[in-house]
Order: C-alpha cells, then structure tokens, then sequence
C-alpha cells in the first residue's frame, strides 16, 4: 500500500511543478501586459482549484486505501480463528478480538476523515462498516463455539463469516476503485489545464519577450524558491521520507498547499507507524504459534514459515523458505496435498483437515494435519496452518494394536481372529479350498495361578504362545482369545490328514517341560480341530465346533486331540433347545433324585446312599445326566439344579428316618459354583434347620476340579461347614491332580476311588497300584475310603484284601429312583446292624445329631 501511495504521490508532484512553471511565467508578463495578467489571474485560479480538488481527493483515496487494508486484515483474522478452532488458547483468543476491535476503529477513523474531507456524508461506507461491525459478534460466537468443543460448527461458522467478510472487502476495492478514478481524471484534468496554459505562455513570450524575461527574472525569484522547496519535499516524501516537511512561505497559495501537503504526509506518517505497528502484533502472534503456519505459492514454493517450523522438522524458516514444499512430503501423501492445493485455487474454499508426512532433518517421516485458506491478492498464495500430530497417531496405533491383540503374548486377540476368518472364508469360498481352526487349551492351567502365582501362569502363557508360533507358518495366525485358551487358523493345507498330524505335532510340543522359578514343570495340552466349510460357515460357528472338539478332547483323557463331529456340538441347536427345555423342567420340578447305595467292604451294610440328579423328560423319557449336566454347569443352571436335588434328599431321608430304615448318612453332590456363591453355607445352614436333619448325617460331595478352582475360598467354605458337622468327601479321587498338601489342609472325610480305576483293577497292574495307593493314603489321614465303579465280585474281593472301606456300584445296585430305593432299604437283611451303626439308635428312635 505504502509503494502505490509513493508512486501516487511522486506522479502528482512532477505535475505540481509543471504547473508551478506555468504560473511563475504568467506572474512575470502580467507585470508588462494586461494580457499577461489575465493569463496569471487565469492560471493561479486554475491551479488553486486543481490543487484543492487534487489534494481532496488524494487523501479520499488514502482514507479508501485504508478502508480496504483494514478489510483485507480479516484474511489474517479468520486464519489465527481457525487456529483457534483446532486448539482454543485464551491468549490467542485475547488477540484476536483486540485485533477486531483495531480493525474496527480504524475503519471508524478512515470513513470519518472521509466525511471530513469531502464535507458530506458517506452512507454506502457507513452501511458496509456497519456490516463489518456486525462480524464481530459474530467471530466472537466462532470462538465461543470452539470454547465448547464444538468444533466442526465453529469451523462451519467461520467459513460462513468469512465467505460473508469477503463481499464486504469487495465493496471497498471498489470504493478505492471509484477513488483512483476520480484522481485520474482530476489529474488528467490539471494536464488539460497545463497545456492550455503553456500555449498561453508561449503567446505571451512571443507578443512580449524582451519585458517578460527581466520581469521573469524578478518575480521568478518570488515565486521560485518557495516552490522549489515544495517539490524538493514532495519528491522526499515520494521517495519514502515521510519525516520531510514542505515550507510556508511565499504567496498565500503557494504556503497553503504547502500545508495540505505537510497535513496529509503527517497522517501518512501515523497511518504507517500504526500498521507497523499492526504487523508486528501479528509478527508476533505468528512467531510465537505453536502451530506452524506457512505462506506458498500455489505450486508449492515456501514463500514464509513461521519459526515453529524448527520444533516440528528441526529446520529453520531458513533452511526451507524458497524451497518446494512437495519435496519434504512424503511421496505416498503427495497426492493428498496436491489434490488439497488444486481444490483451494478452484473453488477459493478453506481446505478440510488433511494429514500428510513431511521428513524431519533427522530423516523421521512426522505425520502433521493441516488446514489452508487461499489468500488473493496480486498474486494468488495459499496459507497453511499445519501442527505435528505424530504422538497422537502412535498413540492411536497404539490402542488399535492394543484393541486387536492380546497384552499378554501380543497375539491377535479374538476380534482380530475373527476378521482374518471372514477375510480367509470369503477366499477360501472363491477358490474352494478349506480352512482349519484348532482350539488349543492348556490342561491344569489353574494349579499354576493357584500354586506359583498369576507371574508364572503369565509366563506359562508367553512360553505356550511361542511354541505354538513356531509350530506354523508365517501366513498362519494364532490368536488368544482369553484365559488358557489358543485359536490356530491355518489355510492351505493339503489335506485333513495334514492338519490332524498338525494338531498331534502342537500335543508332542508341550510334552517339553517348562522351568517356571527354578522348577520344571510338564504341561499338556487338549487341542479340538474344525474344518471350513464342513463344520461351520460363519466364524462363530467354526470356532464353537473347535472349541467342542477341545472339550471332546479334554473328555477324552486331556493330553490328546480330536476333530470335530456333530455328536461333540455344545452350542449347535439341539444344545439350545436342550438348554431352553432344563429350564423348563426345573419350573416343572421335572428334576428326579436317583439314588445308589453305599456299603460298608467288611460287614456288606448299607451305611449311606448317595443322591444323583435325574431328568425325567415328558416325550424324551430319562435324560442321560451327561446330556444336560454340561448344560446346566455352562449356563448357571447347576445351582438352582443342585439346591433342587438338595432339598429333595433330604426330605426322602427324612421320610426314610421316621419310618426306621434311614441309612447312616446321605451324600449328595454340589458343584463348584454352587461352593462360589457367597451364601453357600448359610443355605446349606437354612435347609438343615428347616428339615431338622442332623449336620453329621450330610455328606457333600466336592469334585477335584472343584478344589483346584479356588483353594483359599474351598478350604474356608469346608472349615464352615465342618463347625457346623457337615462332612467333606472328595468325589472322583485319582482323576485328577488335587495336591496332598491341599488334602491334608481340608477339612475332608472320605475319599472316593474314581471309577476309571476300579474297572480294570483286576488287569491292569497301574491301576491296582493307584487304588492301592488311595486306600492306603486315606488311611494314613484317617480318611473313608470308597471305591465307585464296582462291578464284579473280583473287584469287590480286591478292594476287600486291601482293606478299603465302603463300594458303591452295580454289583450292589444301579441309581434308582426313591421308591425303589425305599424297597431296596427294607429289604435288606442288615437294617437292625444299621440301625446299631447310627450311633446305636433303634428303628423308632429319632435321628441323633
């Protein structure tokens, strides 16, 4: 703006002194001629009225200049708001509005000298400033926007305002436009006027030369000086010297065109320490942005960048100014910014957010997002406002990694598995090949958490992962989707057999112990294998036929695998239905109590029965426990199931006691969720006070899986139950891995022999020897020993030299229902030898506590 107003001003001066040359020669002839003082009269009334006008409208079209540069600042405005947007500051906020409220009041001051120096009213100006003034408020509630993290409406808003700013900045170019005319003409006039007095002049030279030159000479040194130092300021002033300053002497015209032109260089003066004063505000804002911001060519070149610029790509504004901004993007995001670039000259609308990389001096690639804004002017620039986000996108990656893998192992987790699986079915689909998914689950896992801690079963599960890695190949996935358990997804292979030998290869793996804290421990593993598309079209199916399989292989005797068949389906439809039709049945009371005797070895008595739940279904007849066990275990069922059986014993025991043929004690099975439930013991207290059995007459039989699940609460719930008398047996001894040291700790009455090593103790030397070796054990902790599973006389006769205690079995009776068991009971020749044996009570005694 300063260099057009120069240029204006040095124009107008050299045209200044023409016409002073004029009137210094018309002055000397008047002297000698009437003709010669018409001429001057002429031409110092002319060049009154062109100074006047000229002067009047040179600083109209200053004030107008001024009108636009304070519009044109909205450019740099509504770039710090969107700054602002992105990361509110209350700095920048305080900035922004000071910067507004100046721009206001120097439009006010512009328009108002306007009116003073044309001496009228301006109401195209006074409307136009009154729209400017209502953008204020209106940046204001941008910002209050932004304040309230409502982003993408303040940012919606401000282009709005800035679309709407934009209109406004055109009336004013074309004020200044409708200005610089009225200069020309005013100017082209004066020319006019200058001609037509230098041909006047060269008359009146001709008519009266020898006169007018000695007239010249005197007046000219009048006239001359004065004017002389006029233009000598008027060209300081044009070359930049706004501190030069015209003299008042000389002829009273001469002196107040001096004075006008003092006036006007003065207000220059102002208005330009004003807007240094402006730019270096906003020098300041830009250099002390966290944000960089950036001013290019539209073909990329950097034309400024703000020194924020260091911070993010260790590179001074020096290092990159005149340099291709292309050249430090990433190739793969060059197209991204071009597209940007190409978007913004097109449609002259601010860019969206665009994130690119740019390399750092040290040869990082950063990932920064940038706003830009067009800016035009003579030439067309685009502003940048870029800011590095490469802590927010690790952060980020960070958490989708974390969100698709297991923390433990960094595994895939099972959303990841499930994604590779839909990707894998799809091309397994198109090219007709299958896919194989092996569940893989790690056998006794808990005795690890519950004996070393939850650092060496962490530590199990690293290990376990890393074998299973080694065992597959490198497009292959193994997944972890919880707890002990892995999912193996192998595509490609060349046969079922290939995989069946793949699943045995992951068995033979983990028969290499493990050193967990100095300790070898020897884990195994139980691995169920499904088959796409034979066993499941969908993800969840596929994994929920491996997953029975598993359990197959885990039913089987744990350490093996098992491909999946529709007899293992857990979670197929009948599973469902089945599921639906137990709960039904235990609204119905359909749940039956079976009963099995126990005998004592040596004097062949009945000394208690144990009860077992039975499901007499209405078109299905008796359900086999195994069928709906599982189901009720899985889903919760087993409590309300176990309290029914529960409740019902007791109340046949009951019954048996008042007729005189009650054995000595009832045992009945609870399951380890119903021992989880933190009102086990006051239930079992409640229905003993209810029904009035004696606490010594109640065996509770707990599995080994059942103590392994939560030694701590098991050995607390059985110390309860033994204060109140209840007695502890461990069902399924020799099944499983129960710790000696936890058999000795808990409060348990009786051990029983499982039956797997009852059936074959006759043959199988490893089996006698384990039985042998539970009888002899739970003698030595002074422990009942029963054998479960007896079937033959030679079994019998067996555990009879061996001396175990008590037998239950088919070779005495298989579970039957109450009535049958109430025959059984009468029946028996040895009632008066029980009767004795509970603590010598007689058939019509009642029960003793």
């Amino acid at each position: 703006m300063i260099d057009s107003i120069q240029t204006n001003r040095r124009q107008w001066h050299h045209r200044l002194g023409l016409q002073s040359l004029g009137v210094r020669m018309m002055l000397a002839i008047a002297v000698v001629a009437l003709f010669g003082v018409a001429t001057a009269a002429i031409a110092i009334w002319q060049a009154e009225v062109h100074s006047d006008e000229l002067a009047r409208a040179s600083e109209t079209y200053d004030g107008a200049l001024d009108l636009q540069e304070a519009g044109n600042s909205w450019i740099l405005t509504s770039v710090l708001a969107s700054q602002y947007i992105t990361a509110p500051d209350p700095e920048l906020r305080f900035g922004i509005e000071q910067a507004s409220a100046a721009m206001l009041a120097s439009i006010d001051q512009s328009i108002q000298f306007e009116i003073e120096i044309q001496d009228e009213d301006a109401p195209e100006l006074m409307e136009t400033r009154t729209e400017i003034a209502a953008t204020i408020p209106a940046l204001t509630s941008v910002l209050d926007l932004a304040d309230s993290g409502r982003q993408e409406e303040a940012r919606a808003a401000l282009v709005q305002l800035t679309n709407d700013t934009a209109l406004l900045r055109l009336r004013f170019a074309d004020h200044v436009d409708d200005e610089q005319t009225e200069v020309a003409e005013i100017v082209a006039s004066t020319d006019k006027t200058a001609r037509t007095l230098k041909y006047m002049l060269l008359a009146a030279i001709a008519l009266m030369l020898t006169f007018a030159v000695g007239v010249s000479m005197v007046t000219g040194q009048w006239l001359l000086r004065p004017l002389t130092n006029l233009r000598r300021t008027a060209l300081a002033i044009g070359e930049g010297d706004l501190t030069a300053r015209a003299g008042v002497t000389g002829p009273i015209e001469v002196r107040e065109l001096g004075a006008v032109l003092n006036s006007m260089t003065t207000r220059i003066e102002e208005r330009d320490a004003a807007l240094r004063q402006s730019e270096g505000y906003w020098r300041s804002l830009i250099n002390n942005a966290q944000d960089v911001i950036v001013v290019l060519n539209v073909d990329g070149t950097i034309r400024f960048v703000s020194p924020a610029v260091e911070q993010m790509l260790g590179r001074t504004p020096n290092d990159i100014t005149g340099k291709n901004a292309f050249d430090l993007v990433h190739p793969d995001d060059r197209d991204v910014l071009s597209d940007s670039f190409v978007k913004i000259t097109r449609t002259g609308e601010d860019s969206q957010s665009t994130e690119f990389r740019m390399r750092h001096r040290n040869g990082e690639w950063r990932f920064v997002e940038a706003l830009g804004g067009l800016v035009d002017g003579d030439e067309k620039m685009i502003v940048i406002n870029a800011r590095d986000i490469t802590d927010r996108k690790r952060a980020q990656d960070t958490i989708t990694h974390m969100a698709y893998h297991d923390a433990l192992t960094g595994l895939p987790n099972r959303l990841l598995l499930h994604d590779r699986l839909e990707v894998a079915m799809a091309q397994a689909q198109r090219s007709g090949e299958r896919l194989y998914i092996l569940s893989v689950d790690i056998d006794r896992f808990k005795i690890v958490n519950d004996t070393l801690g939850h650092a060496a079963g962490d530590a199990v599960l690293r290990e376990s992962a890393g074998r299973l890695k080694n065992l597959v190949r490198a497009g292959d996935t193994v997944a972890r989707p919880g707890s002990d358990e892995f999912l193996l997804l192998l595509a490609g292979m060349d046969s079922n057999e290939n995989s069946e030998a793949k699943a045995e290869r992951i068995v033979e793996a983990f028969h290499q112990p493990m050193v967990l804290e100095g300790i070898e421990y020897h884990s195994t593993v139980s691995v169920g294998l499904a088959v796409y598309p034979e066993d499941g079209d969908n993800p969840e199916a596929l994994t929920n036929a491996a997953d029975d399989a598993m359990h197959a292989a885990k039913d089987a005797g744990r350490d093996t695998s098992r491909v999946y068949n529709a007899g293992m389906s857990r979670h197929g439809r009948d599973w469902i239905e089945l599921e639906a039709e137990l709960r039904r049945a235990l609204r119905a009371d359909e749940i039956e109590v079976f009963y099995q005797p126990q005998v004592r070895i040596d004097t062949n008595a009945v000394v208690g029965v144990e009860a077992l739940a039975r499901w007499r279904h209405p078109t299905r007849g008796l359900v086999s426990p195994a069928e709906f066990i599982p189901i009720a275990e899985e889903t919760g069922l087993i409590v309300p199931l176990g309290e029914q059986v529960l409740t019902g014993a007791i109340s046949d025991f009951m019954q048996w006691n008042a007729d005189g043929i009650a054995p000595q004690r009832l045992s009945v099975n609870v399951s380890a969720q119903q021992i989880e439930r933190p009102d086990f013991v006051q239930r079992i207290a409640a229905i003993l006070t209810d029904t009035g059995l004696p606490p010594g007459r109640l065996d509770l039989e707990i599995t080994e899986t059942t103590v392994l699940k939560d030694v701590s609460h098991t050995r607390e719930v059985g110390d309860e139950l033994a204060a109140m008398g209840v007695s502890i047996a461990i069902d399924d001894f020799g099944a499983g891995s129960t710790s000696l040291r936890y058999l000795s700790d808990l409060p348990v009455g009786t051990v029983k022999i499982d039956r797997m090593f009852v059936t074959d103790v006759t043959e199988n030397p490893n089996s006698a020897a384990i039985a042998t070796s539970v009888i002899d054990l739970g003698h030595q902790l002074s422990l009942n020993v029963i054998a479960e599973g007896v079937e033959t006389k030679r079994q019998l006769a067996f555990l009879r030299r061996h001396a175990c205690d008590e037998f239950q079995g088919f070779l005495s009776s298989r579970p039957i229902p109450a009535q049958e068991i109430r025959q059984f009971l009468q029946a028996c020749d040895n009632r008066e030898s029980v009767q004795r044996k509970a603590a010598g009570e007689t058939s019509a005694t009642p029960l003793a506590t």
